[in-house]
């Protein structure tokens, strides 16, 4: 199995731990992998990494300051155009999809991610074993993204109340996130990926999510219908209640949701009630 997996990292000296956490844990998946990174200057690791190249978009760093502030249209006016040299350096995080598309025949899955999302090799495996599933029954498996406190309490990032509602397939339970699908990255093999770059959120027509989050939603958000929705296998607990399966946590590095007064405010994992 060949993987291709796309970072976006503006350069912030104080965030570049993050991205070496992440690739350093990415390198753990036991399977042929590039990372490629997309960022707005050229940078170098000490560390030595064959399979990871760095791909500049000076757009990003050089941006007209004065049409940064022009709405949103408008610097998606001058994307569409190539005019990338006037482009807000938040659409950096768009340039990964025409490496993706000309990539879908050389890897078997491929994924974005966000630079401080720690997907790890307990997270492909979770992924692995249950995505076959959840396509052919039409959902889109799910992922928690969690922060950990001093104590070492693992904290839900994005969901604000507690989903409640379990789907029966094929004698597996699951829990329907009809909360907050979001986790800071997407992961698809390459048939499901052929059917999303021909959709019309492939090129962000979507509603509802910001310049990033739209690069990182991928094709599971709530305003999108391609999937029923989106599925978190559950485990049982006892006679009375499940929890959500560990695999499905993926770890939002810089933990700084935690004591938000709307965000963080579940512990992890979910325990719910048969």
């Amino acid at each position: 199995m060949n993987l291709g997996i796309h970072i976006t990292f503006y350069y912030i000296e104080s965030r570049l731990g993050y991205l070496k956490k992440v690739i350093e844990e990415l390198q753990k998946i036991k399977y042929s992998k590039t990372i490629f990174i997309y960022s707005n200057t050229d940078f170098c690791f000490k560390e030595d990494h064959e399979n990871v190249k760095v791909i500049v978009h000076k757009f990003a760093d050089n941006g007209h300051k004065k049409l940064r502030k022009f709405r949103r249209f408008y610097c998606q006016t001058l994307l569409s155009l190539g005019i990338t040299k006037y482009v807000h350096p938040f659409y950096l995080t768009w340039m990964h999809r025409k490496y993706v598309e000309s990539y879908v025949e050389d890897y078997d899955v491929q994924m974005y991610l966000e630079d401080d999302i720690c997907f790890d090799s307990n997270s492909f495996t979770y992924w692995l074993k249950n995505k076959d599933l959840c396509i052919k029954n039409n959902y889109n498996l799910g992922f928690f993204r969690i922060e950990i406190d001093e104590k070492g309490v693992k904290y839900l990032t994005d969901i604000t109340q507690t989903p409640n509602k379990i789907i029966d397939i094929e004698n597996r339970k699951f829990l329907l996130n009809d909360v907050n699908p979001y986790c800071g990255f997407w992961i698809y093999d390459q048939k499901e990926l052929k059917s999303f770059i021909k959709s019309k959120e492939w090129g962000f027509k979507i509603k509802r999510y910001g310049i990033r989050e739209k690069a990182a939603i991928g094709w599971h958000g709530l305003t999108m219908n391609r999937y029923e929705g989106t599925l978190i296998p559950l485990i049982d607990f006892d006679d009375e209640k499940y929890y959500t399966d560990s695999g499905c946590s993926i770890h939002h590095l810089p933990n700084n949701y935690i004591g938000n007064d709307v965000f963080c405010q579940f512990t992890s994992p979910l325990i719910i009630e048969k």
